[in-house]
């Protein structure tokens, strides 16, 4: 609880008429008594949270978290590509970085399926280290610089996205050192855990950007591991690359170790939260530093105007919600892919479409059931009980919040983490996977068909919305309490696990294996040597008794 909502029962307490003066005297000594023991970690501090990556899926989770830190009276500033998306507070300080979503319009074409060597390519190069460059030679940027400088200003936590624009970490050294958070918008994979040395064995854990699950054929296993040391290799040459952005912008005296010092062994990396869960990815084993908080973005659902409420409401058998999320247009399908999706909506006319499209309010051939919008509150439609299917493009807080509501897949990946997403949907069968590429009338159709029809897709589905609502705590608490944790405690030190501190050789156990194997080939030498000895003895001393037998027979004749 905040000072204020003590302050406001202690005041409640002082004006109550109801009350005699005993009881109030002894509600007053209480919460007294209770306010003095809060003060000890009932404190304001001041937070770091930095976003710089210009995707609304991306910035939604840090949002609500500075919201939630704002609203626990600390003092917050965000460097963020969406300030408008922050709620005014007077310890809100912005750094504004919304010019960025204008330059990557400009610059950047998500409007294609990617290859998984294009997502490694795109996501290391062309988004993370360009855009880093852009966002550090900002004004705005530079002016937060130089103001921490001029006043010494340091901050008592830095809470930062760990996958991309890694050279922003390089700040902490400027701000104080402070225990730093890293936060996964997406799956927390293989190498955003490095610092913890989190157990990442490809033979069941899968590469993010390929289509593997937890169960792999030989040649899969093969493929995910060429990828795994591939995407390796590119995740540190990129590290390297936003390590010279950090040196060009940053005067040497506030640079003190190398990013990958930093991101890799610093005792400051307090910890990683991921919006993943179990139920959007697979089972693994995790350090006690690597918080899974799931679905940060899932809010209560709002009511929907009255005009689509009455639409949705009036939908003979149900409802198919078609949307491609927040990078992918679906007015850049094609029109063919579109012509296609037109006529296999025509052919289900006892469900209404409801689909999100960008450029037109009605499209030519466009079947009676189905209802164009340039925008719409998903969460709101997904929770209406006659949405039966979303048509998506397997992002992972869409994916999540389908899980959440109940509503049945049909997944058509496009780039990033998608592909994972979508075939763990195909495993688990709660929809089905479509390729892009081979889109056509009769295949959309047949998904569609098949996962309105067939029972096992309803039931799997109602099992994994049940497991989705059964928490503990929300996804929100759960972040709030582990950051409050933090700073309560000044990090997390006794969490710490020493794997972080093995070679990759002592981790895997690769000299024990070598000295334990050596002693083993050694004890086989010499067993083997020992009884070669022994058996050439008794082959000589069996050689000299025949030889003595052989002569004696002789002087007998």
């Amino acid at each position: 609880q905040s000072y204020y909502s003590i302050v406001s029962r202690l005041t409640v307490i002082l004006i109550s008429t109801r009350m005699g003066f005993k009881t109030c005297s002894k509600h007053l000594v209480s919460s007294i008594v209770l306010l003095i023991c809060l003060s000890s970690f009932v404190t304001a501090s001041d937070i770091l949270v930095i976003c710089p990556t210009a995707s609304y899926s991306h910035q939604q989770p840090f949002l609500l978290i500075s919201q939630g830190l704002l609203d626990q009276n600390h003092s917050v500033t965000v460097m963020t590509c969406n300030p408008e998306k922050i709620k005014p507070h007077e310890n809100l300080t912005i750094v504004d970085w919304s010019f960025h979503y204008a330059v990557l319009g400009n610059k950047t074409s998500l409007q294609h399926r990617f290859s998984q060597w294009e997502n490694q390519r795109f996501f290391s190069r062309s988004f993370s280290v360009k855009g880093s460059a852009r966002e550090w030679s900002h004004p705005n940027t530079k002016k937060f610089i130089q103001n921490i400088i001029s006043t010494n200003k340091t901050y008592d936590l830095m809470i930062i996205e760990g996958w991309l624009h890694q050279s922003f970490m390089g700040l902490i050294d400027l701000v104080g050192n402070p225990p730093m958070i890293l936060m996964a918008t997406a799956h927390s994979f293989s190498f955003l855990t490095l610092p913890f040395n989190n157990p990442e064995n490809p033979s069941y854990v899968p590469v993010i950007w390929t289509a593997n699950t937890d169960s792999m054929t030989f040649w899969q296993r093969v493929t995910n591991t060429i990828q795994y040391l591939t995407y390796y290799w590119t995740f540190m040459q990129t590290i390297e690359l936003e390590d010279e952005l950090r040196h060009e912008h940053l005067d040497k005296k506030y640079i003190k170790r190398s990013l990958r010092q930093i991101f890799q062994d610093d005792p400051r990396t307090s910890f990683l939260t991921s919006c993943d869960s179990r139920i959007t990815g697979y089972a693994r084993p995790v350090q006690p530093k690597v918080v899974e908080v799931g679905p940060l973005h899932l809010v209560e659902p709002k009511p929907l105007d009255q005009k689509l409420q009455a639409w949705l409401n009036d939908a003979p058998e149900g409802v198919i919600y078609f949307s491609l999320g927040s990078n992918m247009r679906g007015s850049s399908m094609g029109d063919f892919r579109r012509n296609a999706f037109l006529k296999a909506f025509a052919r289900l006319p006892q469900y209404r479409v409801l689909w999100k499209w960008e450029t037109e309010d009605v499209m030519q051939g466009q079947p009676e059931n189905v209802l164009l919008r340039k925008w719409m509150p998903q969460q709101d439609v997904l929770a209406h009980p006659k949405v039966k299917v979303f048509i998506m493009q397997g992002g992972l807080q869409s994916l999540q919040e389908a899980y959440h509501y109940g509503v049945k897949l049909i997944c058509i990946p496009m780039f990033g983490d998608q592909d994972l997403n979508c075939q763990r949907v195909n495993k688990i069968k709660t929809g089905i996977s479509l390729e892009f590429n081979d889109l056509n009338e009769e295949n959309i159709y047949q998904a569609l068909k098949t996962v309105l029809e067939d029972h096992v897709y309803s039931e799997n589905m109602a099992y994994y919305s049940a497991l989705s609502k059964d928490t503990p705590m929300g996804p929100k608490e759960k972040s709030m309490w582990w950051i409050e944790y933090v700073l309560r405690h000044k990090g997390v030190a006794h969490l710490h696990s020493g794997a972080a501190d093995l070679s990759l050789i002592q981790y895997y156990l690769l000299d024990v294996i070598v000295f334990l194997v050596s002693i083993l080939i050694s004890m086989v030498a010499l067993i083997y040597l020992i009884s070669r000895r022994i058996v050439c003895a008794l082959a000589r001393v069996s050689t000299s008794i025949i030889n003595e037998d052989e002569q004696k027979k002789k002087k007998v004749k």
